[in-house]
């Protein structure tokens, strides 16, 4: 029995954690029924990103963080904008989705 323990313990511990996605997503469009289409593709998102391999991240906090970095499209973002609203954030990949 001790054996088990030690060795759930051993396997544990050495167990990868899942990578992060962050999904951005904007909608430009300003219509009336923004909130439906939001709520259908945010959801559909979500559903491609499989959980038993990745962890997915909402991305609003990185929106509002290149918005402060004079960002307000995510198409004409700089490489570097993003790499800085992320850094230190443990996100491994980003998904960016805007629209009209």
């Amino acid at each position: 029995m001790t054996m088990l323990i030690i060795l759930l313990g051993t396997t544990t511990s050495f167990a990868e954690e899942k990578p992060q996605v962050a999904v951005l997503y904007v909608n430009n469009a300003k219509t009336t029924y923004d909130a439906d289409v939001d709520n259908t593709i945010l959801n559909n998102l979500a559903k491609c990103i499989n959980s038993q391999k990745y962890v997915y991240v909402n991305g609003t906090p990185y929106i509002e963080k290149l918005k402060k970095a004079g960002v307000d499209d995510l198409s004409t973002a700089e490489r570097a904008d993003i790499i800085d609203a992320f850094s230190g954030e443990g996100i491994d990949y980003r998904l960016a989705k805007s629209g009209k």
